[in-house]
């Protein structure tokens, strides 16, 4: 539509133009006799100021979405940047936690293997208490049925 608005505009004041210059030269019969050459001048200009209104906004209304356009692409830099640095930290910040897992994952496997191994010489010594005290019981049985 507002092509088709322009082209009919931009065609009217050539039109305009036209028979202005037409106007002062040839004599036309008629319907061009009555013309006032200051009226139809003033209608050239009115034409043309009315086409050059149109022609400017349509001018500002490319030059705002260019620039919308190129702030949006800034913003889009910024945040794909930011979304990197961000991207980047977390992948220093899962090292760092992975590195710590598996050092205090060692540091629990030694301590249960210490306590663990407290714990086996605890068994091994109540065993040796174990074969002593049947070996003693058992001394004893025998002293009992040798008395008897």
């Amino acid at each position: 539509m507002g092509k088709f608005f322009k082209i009919l505009c931009y065609t009217a004041l050539m039109v305009l133009v036209v028979f202005a210059a037409l106007a002062d030269r040839v004599k036309f019969p008629g319907w061009l006799e009555g013309l006032n050459v200051a009226l139809y001048l003033r209608l050239v200009a009115l034409t043309g100021l009315i086409i050059a209104v149109f022609t400017s906004w349509g001018f500002r209304r490319k030059v705002e979405a260019s620039q919308r356009y190129r702030r949006s692409q800034q913003v889009i830099a910024e945040a794909e940047a930011a979304a990197q640095r961000k991207q980047g930290a977390l992948e220093q910040l899962q090292v760092r936690l992975e590195a710590q897992f598996v050092e205090k994952e060692k540091k629990i496997r030694d301590e249960m293997e210490g306590i663990k191994a407290g714990y086996i010489e605890q068994i091994k010594a109540l065993k040796e208490q174990n074969l002593k005290l049947k070996e003693t019981v058992s001394n004893l049985m025998q002293a009992v049925k040798q008395k008897r």
